[in-house]
C-alpha cells in the first residue's frame, strides 16, 4: 500500500490466480473488504456465478478533494490510521461505537468490545499495519481504481451491492450508488440497523447479509425442459422429458393426455416434482400422440399409445414409476409396462361402466353431455369453455380463485396446439363408448405386482368416477384407492392443497431409503440449518409447549402422563443396588453383543442369492408375520403390544392394603395381584419373563433388516426388563429367607435398568440413551443406575464385537471414517492418487459410438470430463448413457459429441485439490463432508491450469489407511490394534510411520523386476537413495569440523545414478562393496535408507546450510532443484535398510542386446540371517525359525490337505555359503544357454501355495453368511488361512520373489528320514526325485522317531520334458491333478532350504516303493 494503488490491487489479483484451480469455473465471490477487493470482479468475471459487495466506500465524485468536508475526511482517516499503527488498544475500544451500530443497548456495546479485545491480542502483525494504512489508501486511491475499471457488460453474473442503512452517506451511500452506475444490471440493497462493520452488529445482521448472500449463490436443484423424439412406425413423435441437473433417482412416465388440460397447465407441476423429488419426467402430451386414431375404434389409439410407450422404454429402464392423468386411456399402460414397473398412480379414471348401465336413461344424459363438450372443444368456442370451466374443477379462493384459474386457462388455450383441440372434441365420446370395453379385456393383474395408487377426486361424479375407480380396484388386487380432498376431476386447476395432495400419493410410489435422495435432503437441511436465527428457536419452543399442554389434556399415551412409560417411585437406591445394576449392565452387554452377532450372521445369510432367489420380500415378511404370531400368542407377556406390556414391567405394585390397582395389565400379566400386591417369586413367573425375554430376543433377530420395518428399540426395552425383573424377583425370594437385603427389592426399577442395558449393549449409546430413558420414565432420580449400566454394557459389548449399526455399515459395505480414531498423515494427495483413469476428452472429438463403447468397456459409476488438458466436470454413467440414447435418436452413432451436448449432464462443482494438498485435508473433507471421490488438479510447468493429475476415492483411501499404507496411529495403550472388532484397523507389525510410497519386503523385488522388464531401474519414488554429488550447500564438505559426515539422500534412483560413474563401487558409505559381492561388470549398486530428516531447511542454494544445522536451526537441509536432495550430518539420522543392485538399460540399446543383459540377484536370501556375510568367509547355520514361522508352515502343510493330518514339530533353515555357491554357479551358467518361451512348462504351483497365504485372511469369510465381495474381496479367502500380523509377517519373509521364472526356478518338496536330513549340509550326491505335491512326497518316505521329514527345496528345472531327452534339465515323471513329479538330472541344481519335522502315525509305511537306500546321509 505504500508503493501506490496498483502494487498492492495487484498483489491482491495475484493471489486469488493461484486459488482459481480449486475455485473452479463458477464460484460466488464475496468482497467486504470496503473498497480494494471490488475490483476483483471485473477480474474474476469469466469465472463467476455471483457477487456480494459490502459496503464499499469513498468511490468520491470528481470534485470532491477540493471540498472542506474531503479535508475532515481525510483527517479523520489518518487518525484512525495513526491508533491503529501505535497499537492504541484503549483508544480503538473507545472509537468502536462509531464503527458499529448499537445493538442489546449499552451491555451490547460492552459485549462486543470485550469479543474485539480479544481478537485484538490474537491479530497478527499483518492486520495492525494493514489497519494503519489502509484508511489513508482508502482514501487516496480507491476513486481512481473504480474510474479505471472496464465497462461492466450487461450480461455479467447477478451482483448484488450491500450498503448499511445508517453508515455515513458520503463515504458509504454515495460510493454504492456510484458503483452501481458503472455496475449495470446491480441490485442496491440496503442492510437495515447497521453502521459499516456489519460482523459486530448482531444476529439480525448477519441474517439480512445472509439473505442476500443467498441471491447470488446458484440454486440446489435446477430442472431443464427439453424434447426427444421418438419413432413411431414411420413417424417421429415428440416426447417431453423434464430432468433435475443432478442425477435423478428414478425415471417416471406421465401420460399427459387429459381431454380439457393444455400442456402449458402440466408442465409446471412436473417440473416442481422434478426439483424437488429429484425424478426425470418423460411426458407423453397431446403433441406426442395422434388423436384421429381415435376416429378408427378402441384399439388403433391404444395400440399407437402402446407403440410410443414402448419405444421409450430403453431411455426408462427395467425400474421406473408410471403416471396416468389420461382419464382412461393410459391406464391401459400399467398391464402392458407391469414387468419394468416399480409402481403406477393412476388419477380419475372414469367411465367404467357397469355391464348394464347403457340402457339406463342416466346413460344417455351422460352420452349427450360428453357429446356436448366435444363440439365445443372441436369448434375452439373459448367463451362456452370458460364458462364450463367451474363444472370440471371444484371452487378454490372464491370468486377471484376461479377468475384467476380462468385467466390461465385462457392464456394455456392461446398456447395450445392443433393436437389438443383434436383430442379434447373426440375424446369425451370416444371415453365413454370405448372405456368399459377396454378395462373388461384386460387380463387379471396378478398379485405380486408393484404398488398402485388409485387416486379419486371426492367430489367428482360417483358415477363418472368414483363406482370407476371403484371397479378398477376390483380388477387390480393389491392397489389402494385414495381421495383427492376438494378436488372435482381436473386436479391441475384446484390449487395448491390439491396439488399438494397428488404430489403426496406420488411420493408415496418413490423409494423412501434412496441413499442418493436422502443425501441431498441432508445437504439441503445442513445448508439451511447453519445459521440459526433466534426467531426459530422461539417457533420451536412454542410449538413444544403447545405439543406438552395437548398431551397433558389429551393423555395420548393412556398413561396419565406426558411421557409413555411415566412411572412415580419414592424408593431410594441402596448401596447394594448398585452392585446389581452394575451386574444387569454387564449381562445387557453380553445380549446385546449375542443379538449383534446372531444379527449379522442373519443378515448376511439372508444376502446370498441362493436365499434371495427362492424367498422374495414379501414372501419373508409374511413368514415373518406368521412366525411372530404363532411364537408370541402362547405367553400373555409377548401376546400384549411391547409399549403396554413394557409399562406393566416398569410399574411399581403395592404391597399396602387399600390402594387401588395401578394397572389392570399387571394383573393380567401375573406381575401383581387383583388386590395391588406384588406376586411372590415363583418359578412360574420367572419362567414365563425367561421365555418372554427369549422369545422377544429371537424375533427381533430375525426381524431387523428385513423389507418389512420392524424396531430396535422397544423390543430391546421389552428384553432388558424382563430380564431386570427376573434378577428382582430373584433377589426379593433370595431376601425374603436371609435378609441379605436391609431395604425394599422394587423390581420397576430393576426392569428400567434393564431395558436400558439391554439396549446400550445392542446400539453402544451412551449419553442420548440415558436422556431417552429419563424422556421415557421421568425417573429422574435413577439416572445414576441408567449411567452405571449404560457405561458397562458399552464397555462389555465393545470388549466382544461392535454395535449393531457398525456391524450393519460392515455388512453392506459403505465406506466409512470414524472419528474415534486419532489419526495424521504425512503424505500428500499426490502420494495416492489413482493415475490411470479413463477420460471423456472432448478435444479428440469422440462420436457417439466411441462413448458408447467406452460404457460397454469399462464399469465405473462415472468418467472425468476434459477438454484437452483443462478438467471441464465429472458426468455419471447413467447420466451419460441417457445422453447417448438420446441423441443417438436424433443424429445417429457416428455424430460427435462436443462440450455443449455434455454440459446438461457434467457435475462442475465436484470437490477438487492441488496435489500437494495434505491428507490431513481430504481425511477431513471425506468425514465432514460425505463426498465420495476428490479430483487431484493442479498445474504444469507450461502454464496450464485445472490440469487433472489423478483422483483420490473414499474407498481407495479407506484401504490405504486399513492396510497401514498411510496414517499414523499415535502409541498408547487405549488405541492397539484389535483383530476381534470388525470395524477397527488392523496395522501390520508394530505401530509406526508409513508413507504411501513404501515397499514391504515381499513387494520390493517383484517392484523391481516389474521395472526392469519395463526398461528402467524403478519407481522414482519408491525408495531413497544414497548418493554423492554437487549439493545445495557449498561448504558441506567443510562440516567435519562440526563432528558430522553430511550424507547426502536422493528421493530418484534415477537422479542418484547419475553420480554412480564418480563411485568405485559403494564404499564410500557402506562397507558392503561391489568387489565383496563379487557383482559381475556393470552391476551397480544403490542404497535403499530409512532417514529420519526432522526440521529441514529447504532451499536451492545456502552456503549457511550446515552452519544452521549445527547451531540447531535445523535437523537436515533439502536442496529443491530437478530432484529433491535430502543432506543429513547425524549418522544416526540414517538406517541404510536395502541394497539394491542393477543393470542399466539404455535408450540406444537394441531390444534383442537389452534382453540378453543378464539379470543379477542378491548374493542370498534377503531372510537369511547371513545376508550381510561374505560368502568368501564361508558359513553353515541350521536356524531354527521361530514360533511365526512355523504356524506359517503349518498353513502351508494344512492347505496340502494331506491325509493323515500331520503337525509340524519344527522348522529348520540351511544357510550354507558353499552349497549357495554352487547353486548360484549353476543358475550362471543355466542363464547362459537356455532362454525359456512363454509355452515353456513351469514349476510355479508350491509358490502359489506361499502367495495365498501372503494376504491377511478375511474375517467375513468364515463366518456363516461369507463375504459378499467374492473374488473382488482384497483379504484372502482361503479356508486354511488362520494366522496373525506376525504369522503374516513370517510368510511374507519366505523369498518368493527371488525365484527366477526364466530359469523354470521354482520350490519343490523333497521326503526323506530325520538321519538323512541331517546329511544336507553335504548336498545331494545323485539324481533326486522331487514333487510339488506335498502329500506325493511324504509317501515316499518312512518314519523315524514318530516323525517323517520335508524338505523344501530351490530347484532350478530349466527345460523340462516328459521324456528322458538329453536336452532336458528335468523329467517330468508324472503329472496328477496338474501337480508334477519331477527327475532332476544335475544335484547343483538343487539347494535344500527349510527343513520340516512332520509328525506320523504309529503305525504308518510309505505308500510308495523305495528301491534302495541310499547309502550316505543326504544322498538319493
Amino acid at each position: 500500500m505504500k508503493e501506490g494503488k496498483d502494487a498492492f490491487v495487484e498483489d491482491l489479483k495475484c493471489v486469488v490466480q493461484e486459488l482459481l484451480p480449486q475455485l473452479g469455473p463458477s464460484f460466488v465471490l464475496v468482497d467486504s473488504s470496503f473498497g480494494p477487493g471490488s475490483a476483483l470482479a471485473w477480474h474474476l468475471r469469466p469465472y463467476l456465478s455471483g457477487a456480494l459487495i459490502i459496503n464499499a466506500h469513498l468511490f468520491k465524485a470528481p470534485d470532491f478533494d477540493s471540498t472542506e468536508l474531503a479535508q475532515k475526511i481525510r483527517k479523520r482517516m489518518a487518525f484512525l490510521g495513526e491508533k491503529y499503527a501505535s497499537k492504541d488498544r484503549d483508544a480503538i475500544l473507545s472509537l468502536l461505537p462509531d464503527f458499529m451500530y448499537p445493538t442489546g443497548g449499552a451491555e451490547g456495546v460492552e459485549e462486543t468490545k470485550e469479543m474485539y479485545w480479544l481478537a485484538m491480542e490474537e491479530a497478527s502483525a499483518n492486520f495492525w499495519e494493514m489497519a494503519g494504512l489502509q484508511p489513508s489508501w482508502n482514501f487516496e486511491h480507491l476513486t481512481g481504481m473504480f474510474t479505471e475499471l472496464p465497462e461492466w457488460p450487461r450480461d455479467s453474473p447477478p451482483v448484488v451491492l450491500a450498503a448499511s442503512d445508517q453508515a455515513p452517506l458520503v463515504v458509504v451511500g454515495e460510493a454504492m450508488q456510484r458503483l452501481q452506475q458503472i455496475m449495470p444490471g446491480s441490485k442496491l440493497e440496503f442492510i437495515p440497523s447497521s453502521k459499516w462493520s456489519w460482523h459486530l452488529e448482531g444476529t439480525d445482521v448477519v441474517e439480512e447479509v445472509t439473505s442476500l448472500l443467498a441471491r447470488v449463490a446458484p440454486a440446489r436443484v435446477k430442472v431443464t425442459v427439453s424434447h426427444a423424439n421418438a419413432r413411431v412406425g414411420s413417424e417421429t413423435r415428440k416426447v417431453v422429458v423434464i430432468e433435475p441437473n443432478i442425477a435423478p433417482v428414478k425415471h417416471v412416465l406421465y401420460v399427459g393426455i387429459p381431454r380439457f388440460i393444455p400442456w402449458a397447465l402440466q408442465q409446471p407441476i412436473l417440473e416442481e416434482w422434478a426439483a424437488t423429488e429429484f425424478v426425470k419426467i418423460w411426458g407423453i402430451s397431446e403433441d406426442s400422440v395422434k388423436p384421429g386414431l381415435m376416429n378408427e375404434g378402441q384399439d388403433a389409439f391404444l395400440e399407437d399409445l402402446k407403440c410410443l410407450a414402448e419405444e421409450l422404454l430403453p431411455q426408462l429402464g427395467s425400474n421406473f414409476v408410471l403416471v396416468d392423468s389420461s382419464f382412461g386411456p393410459g391406464s391401459a399402460l400399467a398391464w402392458h409396462l407391469r414387468p419394468y414397473l416399480s409402481g403406477a398412480l393412476i388419477i380419475n379414471a372414469h367411465l367404467f361402466k357397469a355391464p348394464d348401465f347403457d340402457s339406463t336413461e342416466l346413460a344417455q344424459k351422460i352420452r349427450k353431455r360428453m357429446a356436448f363438450l366435444g363440439e365445443k372443444y372441436a369448434s375452439k368456442d373459448r367463451d362456452a369453455i370458460l364458462s364450463l370451466l367451474p363444472d370440471f374443477m371444484y371452487p378454490t379462493g372464491g370468486a377471484e380463485g376461479v377468475e384467476e384459474t380462468k385467466e390461465r386457462y385462457w392464456l394455456a388455450m392461446e398456447e395450445a396446439s392443433a393436437n389438443f383441440w383434436e383430442m379434447a372434441g373426440l375424446q369425451p365420446s370416444w371415453n365413454f363408448e370405448h372405456l368399459t370395453g377396454m378395462f373388461t379385456e384386460l387380463p387379471e393383474w396378478p398379485r405380486d405386482s408393484p404398488p398402485v395408487v388409485l387416486a379419486a377426486s371426492d367430489q367428482a361424479p360417483l358415477v363418472v368416477v368414483g363406482e370407476a375407480m371403484q371397479r378398477l380396484q376390483q380388477i387390480m388386487p393389491g392397489s389402494k384407492l385414495e381421495f383427492i380432498p376438494s378436488s372435482k376431476w381436473s386436479w391441475h386447476l384446484e390449487g395448491p392443497d390439491v396439488l399438494q395432495s397428488v404430489s403426496q400419493m406420488f411420493s408415496s410410489l418413490l423409494p423412501i431409503d434412496n441413499v442418493m435422495a436422502e443425501g441431498y435432503r441432508r445437504l439441503t437441511l445442513r445448508e439451511v440449518s447453519s445459521f440459526f436465527p433466534s426467531r426459530t428457536l422461539l417457533m420451536a419452543f412454542v410449538a413444544s409447549v403447545v405439543a406438552t399442554l395437548l398431551l397433558s389434556v389429551s393423555d395420548l399415551t393412556g398413561s396419565g402422563h406426558l411421557t409413555l412409560y411415566s412411572v412415580r417411585y419414592t424408593v431410594v437406591c441402596h448401596p447394594s443396588d448398585y452392585a446389581m445394576f452394575a451386574l444387569l449392565g454387564a449381562a445387557g452387554g453380553l445380549v446385546g453383543a449375542l443379538f449383534n452377532a446372531l444379527n449379522v450372521r442373519w443378515c448376511a445369510f439372508k444376502s446370498k442369492p441362493c436365499f434371495k432367489r427362492w424367498v422374495g420380500p414379501v414372501q419373508e415378511a409374511s413368514l415373518l408375520a406368521f412366525v411372530t404370531l404363532v411364537s408370541s400368542w402362547p405367553l400373555s407377556l409377548t401376546r400384549y403390544l411391547n409399549a403396554q406390556t413394557i409399562h406393566a414391567l416398569f410399574d411399581t405394585c403395592s404391597d399396602e392394603p387399600g390402594e387401588t390397582v395401578r394397572s389392570r395389565l399387571q394383573a393380567e400379566l401375573g406381575l401383581c395381584t387383583e388386590d395391588g400386591y406384588s406376586t411372590s417369586s415363583g418359578n412360574g413367573l420367572l419362567t414365563s419373563l425367561g421365555f418372554a425375554a427369549a422369545i422377544r430376543f429371537c424375533q427381533t433377530v430375525l426381524t431387523i433388516g428385513t423389507a418389512c420395518p420392524a424396531g430396535l428399540f422397544v423390543p430391546s426395552l421389552f428384553i432388558g426388563a424382563c430380564l431386570g425383573r427376573c434378577l428382582a424377583l430373584g433377589l426379593k425370594a433370595l431376601n425374603a429367607g436371609t435378609k441379605m437385603f436391609p431395604h425394599t427389592i422394587e423390581p420397576g426399577v430393576y426392569s428400567m435398568v434393564g431395558a436400558a442395558s439391554v439396549l446400550g449393549g445392542v446400539s453402544r449409546m451412551t449419553i442420548s440413551l440415558v436422556v431417552i430413558m429419563l424422556e421415557l420414565t421421568g425417573g429422574l432420580d435413577y439416572v445414576v443406575p441408567f449411567m452405571i449400566s449404560v457405561l458397562l454394557a458399552k464397555a462389555v459389548g465393545d470388549s466382544l464385537n461392535e454395535g449393531i449399526y457398525d456391524l450393519q455399515i460392515v455388512l453392506k459395505g459403505y465406506p466409512f471414517l470414524h472419528e474415534e480414531l486419532d489419526v495424521t498423515f504425512t503424505e500428500r494427495c499426490c502420494d495416492i492418487m489413482e493415475t490411470g483413469l479413463v477420460k471423456l476428452d472432448v478435444k479428440l472429438r469422440p462420436r457417439l459410438q466411441d462413448l458408447r463403447v467406452m460404457i460397454r468397456a469399462f464399469t465405473f459409476r462415472g468418467f472425468p470430463v476434459l477438454e484437452g488438458d483443462y478438467f471441464v466436470g465429472y458426468v455419471r454413467r447413467s447420466s451419460l448413457e441417457e445422453l447417448i440414447s438420446r441423441l443417438e435418436l436424433v443424429r445417429g452413432q457416428n455424430e460427435v459429441v462436443t462440450l455443449d451436448d455434455l454440459a446438461s449432464v457434467i457435475d462442475p462443482t465436484v470437490m477438487r485439490m492441488v496435489p500437494e494438498a495434505p491428507l490431513t485435508q481430504a481425511h477431513q473433507v471425506f468425514k465432514q463432508l460425505g463426498c465420495q471421490r476428490i479430483f487431484v488438479v493442479g498445474s504444469v510447468p507450461g502454464g496450464a491450469q485445472d490440469v487433472l493429475q489423478g483422483i483420490v476415492t473414499k474407498k481407495n483411501f479407506l484401504k490405504f489407511l486399513q492396510d497401514g499404507t498411510v496414517g499414523c496411529m499415535p502409541e498408547g495403550p487405549g488405541l492397539e490394534s484389535r483383530d476381534s472388532g470388525a470395524l477397527r484397523f488392523a496395522y501390520d507389525g508394530p505401530q509406526q510411520p508409513s508413507t504411501a510410497s513404501h515397499v514391504r519386503l515381499s513387494e520390493l523385488f517383484s517392484v523391481l523386476d516389474a521395472a526392469a522388464e519395463a526398461g528402467g531401474e524403478t519407481r522414482a519414488e519408491d525408495q531413497l537413495s544414497c548418493s554423492v554429488g554437487p549439493s545445495a550447500s557449498d561448504d558441506e564438505a567443510g562440516s567435519e569440523a562440526a563432528g558430522r559426515k553430511p550424507q547426502e539422500l536422493e528421493e530418484s534412483v534415477l537422479f542418484s545414478d547419475e553420480y554412480e560413474e564418480s563411485r568405485s563401487g559403494s564404499q564410500a558409505y557402506t562397507t558392503l562393496s561391489m568387489e565383496q559381492i563379487k557383482a559381475p561388470e556393470g552391476i551397480f549398486a544403490v542404497l535403499v535408507c530409512r532417514a529420519v530428516m526432522g526440521k529441514m531447511n529447504c532451499t536451492k542454494e545456502d552456503p549457511q546450510a550446515a552452519e544452521k544445522v549445527k547451531k540447531g536451526i535445523y535437523d537436515s537441509t533439502c536442496g529443491d532443484r530437478t530432484f529433491r536432495e535430502l543432506v543429513i550430518y547425524d549418522p544416526r539420522q540414517c538406517y541404510p535398510e536395502y541394497v539394491v543392485l542393477y543393470q542399466r538399460v539404455y535408450a540406444g540399446d537394441a531390444k534383442a542386446e537389452a534382453e540378453k543383459k543378464e539379470r543379477f540377484f542378491m548374493q542370498v536370501p534377503l531372510s537369511w540371517r547371513h545376508v550381510a556375510t561374505d560368502l568368501t568367509k564361508g558359513f553353515q547355520q541350521e536356524a531354527m525359525l521361530p514360533e511365526p514361522g512355523r504356524l506359517y508352515m503349518q498353513c502351508v502343510v494344512n492347505q496340502a490337505e494331506i491325509s493323515p493330518a500331520r503337525e509340524v514339530r519344527q522348522v529348520m533353515r540351511l544357510e550354507d555359503a558353499s552349497l549357495w555357491v554352487r547353486y548360484v554357479s549353476f543358475k550362471t551358467e543355466l542363464r547362459k544357454r537356455i532362454s525359456l518361451d512363454k509355452s515353456a512348462k513351469r514349476v510355479n504351483l508350491v509358490e502359489t501355495d506361499f502367495r495365498a497365504l501372503m494376504k491377511r485372511p478375511c474375517k467375513f469369510f468364515k463366518t456363516k453368511r461369507g463375504c459378499k465381495s467374492g473374488d473382488k474381496c482384497r483379504f484372502s479367502h482361503n479356508p486354511f488361512s488362520d494366522l496373525d500380523d506376525l504369522g503374516l509377517a513370517a510368510g511374507r519373509r519366505l523369498p518368493v520373489d527371488e525365484l527366477d521364472r526364466r530359469l523354470n526356478e521354482g520350490f519343490l518338496w523333497y521326503g526323506c528320514t530325520v538321519s538323512q536330513a541331517k546329511g544336507l549340509a553335504n548336498g545331494f550326491k545323485a539324481a533326486g526325485t522331487f514333487y510339488e505335491s506335498l502329500d506325493a512326497a511324504l509317501k515316499t518316505t518312512r518314519k523315524e522317531d514318530g516323525v517323517k521329514v520335508a524338505v523344501l527345496c530351490r530347484v532350478a528345472c530349466g527345460v523340462t520334458d516328459e521324456d528322458e531327452s538329453a536336452d532336458a534339465d528335468a523329467t517330468i515323471l508324472q503329472a496328477d491333478e496338474q501337480r508334477k513329479t519331477l527327475l532332476v538330472k544335475d544335484v547343483n541344481a538343487v539347494y535344500p532350504e527349510y527343513v520340516l519335522h512332520l509328525s506320523a502315525d504309529e503305525f504308518e509305511e510309505p505308500e510308495v516303493e523305495i528301491e534302495s537306500e541310499p547309502a550316505e546321509c543326504g544322498c538319493i
